[in-house]
């Protein structure tokens, strides 16, 4: 198969699992190099000695058919000379010009490696400046193009502040911390491996020649950034710069020479990936590039998930006016379904004192008071209705039977209890002690309610039917403005340089977003069956 009909997206990812050949855990760091290499961008490696800073450049040369590279090691002795080539003495004696042989050195090679970048002296610093932003190199008294694709510059340090370095600094666009293998696993393949890691084992058809690359140039160019990831730079912009507001010790400045280059970079990310339109979820490979220290990338992440859920997500996922509108569609339907009337009850309550040894029954009946039975069955009164008999203490004892007698006092009497003793005890020896009790009558209410279903109008359920509709499609609205958000940046689908667990808080909220709209949805459902058909 020829690297004319191999998919680009397909094609890329073959060259980085074979660029990626023999290395542990450095994927991520290899694919963002090379992404930068694919879009004429420079890179910065931080981390300590040994953690394949330099190996990482030498395996990007193999991406290139025919790529030439240079590498060196700055030190503060470095001469201009080592880097860009040594002035060319027969054209100084007989021309008198000034120029240096470039041959083999960095003015001619396409993939460029300096480690210990910073300590390269001012004179190398100010020839890179032209050099990484042009793409151009003074050379006497004519400007020579840089055929560089890539540089990467690699430290175990952070340049100085105020040393003069801010200019060369802004023009590293990615920033990348590499770092030892960890866990157990990585570490016995890392340490157990027989591949060697600088051999090139790329496939010749998956190397990029010279046409192709200058061709993808102008190609990625036409790739379409939309009006919303626009939105969501102007809203990261805002978040840094009001950050550096509050905290000018962690300020985080960004030029705008480094915003229109990563807009650039956004757009080979989406070529590559074989779109033709940017997504939000590309936008996530911002946070290796904003940074000034690295403890800043953890929270650069964090604002970026919170701009996608907020400018993404954000209108999709709230439905607090939709729910507001369901709950007054569903109060309106109970209205019409049932009519509320209040049924008052009244519950008649005896507070009384407590008396001892009456007829002997305080044992069985305590607090109770019986009265003559001619008494009580003489009495006008209303009809009798049992009454739940209240001791001193406010506690419940027997059912009794009472009798509303004069001024509003209430007669009880130990009704088929007292028939039940009579042969037990002589009524007429304990007459004296039998006069009837009057107890005040205390009134106590209890109100309930009763649903009474009624058949509402048929104007009425029109109307309840129509508004139905209406919720019906605009949560319909919401779930497919949902999909197609989803679906244009596909945040779960795989992405050649971008990890796809930075986006989880972006994924974790859009699941939820879609069960709220399902759940809106079966609470009108289950509206719409009460009233017996569906719009």
């Amino acid at each position: 198969m020829t690297p004319s009909n191999i998919p680009l997206p397909q094609r890329v990812g073959r060259l980085l699992d074979a660029l990626n050949h023999g290395l542990v855990q450095k994927r991520p760091v290899l694919a963002l190099s090379l992404l930068a290499a694919l879009a004429g961008e420079s890179v910065f490696l931080l981390g300590r000695p040994g953690v394949a800073k330099s190996l990482i450049a030498r395996r990007l040369k193999f991406a290139f058919e025919g790529a030439s590279a240079f590498e060196y090691l700055m030190n503060r002795f470095s001469a201009p000379d080592e880097i860009f080539g040594p002035v060319s003495i027969l054209k100084l004696k007989d021309l008198g010009k000034y120029e240096r042989l470039t041959k083999g050195y960095l003015p001619e090679a396409e993939v460029v490696f300096l480690d210990e970048i910073w300590k390269a002296g001012p004179s190398i610093q100010n020839a890179l400046l032209t050099v990484l932003n042009e793409r151009v190199f003074r050379n006497g008294d004519h400007e020579l193009p840089v055929p560089m694709r890539l540089l990467i510059a690699a430290s175990n340090e952070l340049p100085e502040p105020d040393n003069g370095l801010e200019a060369l600094w802004d023009r590293f666009l990615l920033r990348l911390v590499v770092t030892n293998v960890r866990g157990r696993d990585a570490f016995e393949a890392m340490s157990s491996s027989l591949d060697d890691p600088y051999l090139d084992n790329v496939e010749p058809t998956l190397k990029i020649s010279a046409d192709e690359y200058r061709k993808w140039q102008k190609e990625l160019l036409r790739v379409e950034v939309p009006p919303s990831i626009f939105d969501l730079l102007h809203l990261l912009r805002s978040t840094l710069e009001n950050h550096s507001a509050e905290q000018p010790e962690q300020a985080i400045y960004v030029s705008d020479r480094r915003w229109r280059k990563l807009v650039r970079l956004l757009r080979a990310c989406a070529f590559f990936n074989g779109r033709q339109s940017v997504q939000a979820q590309d936008c996530l490979l911002l946070a290796d590039c904003l940074w000034d220290k690295p403890e800043q990338a953890p929270l650069l992440r964090d604002w970026l998930a919170q701009a996608l859920r907020e400018h993404g997500l954000g209108s999709l996922s709230r439905n607090d006016a939709l729910e507001a509108e369901l709950a007054d569609w569903e109060n309106l339907l109970d209205q019409g379904l049932l009519r509320r009337e209040m049924v008052v009850e009244t519950e008649r309550v005896v507070h009384g004192e407590r008396f001892h040894e009456v007829l002997g029954l305080e044992k069985q009946f305590p607090g109770c008071r019986m009265v003559r039975v001619e008494d009580f069955e003489r009495l006008e009164a209303p009809q009798d209705q049992p009454l739940q008999f209240h001791d001193s203490q406010f506690e419940p004892t027997k059912k009794l039977y009472a009798k509303l007698g004069p001024d509003n006092l209430l007669l009880i009497d130990l009704a088929e209890n007292y028939y039940r003793y009579k042969k037990r005890f002589d009524y007429d020896y304990f007459r004296e002690y039998q006069n009837f009790q009057a107890f005040p009558l205390d009134i106590r209410r209890r109100e309930t309610q009763r649903a009474i279903a009624l058949e509402p109008s048929e104007s009425w359920k029109s109307q309840m039917l129509d508004r139905a509709a209406g919720l019906r499609q605009a949560l319909a609205q919401r779930q497919e403005a949902l999909a197609n958000f989803l679906e244009s940046n596909k945040f779960e689908a795989e992405n050649l340089f971008v990890v796809v667990e930075q986006a989880q808080g972006v994924i974790e909220q859009s699941r939820q977003a879609g069960e709220a709209l399902r759940a809106l949805l079966l609470r009108l459902e289950i509206g719409l069956s009460r009233l017996g058909r569906q719009p």
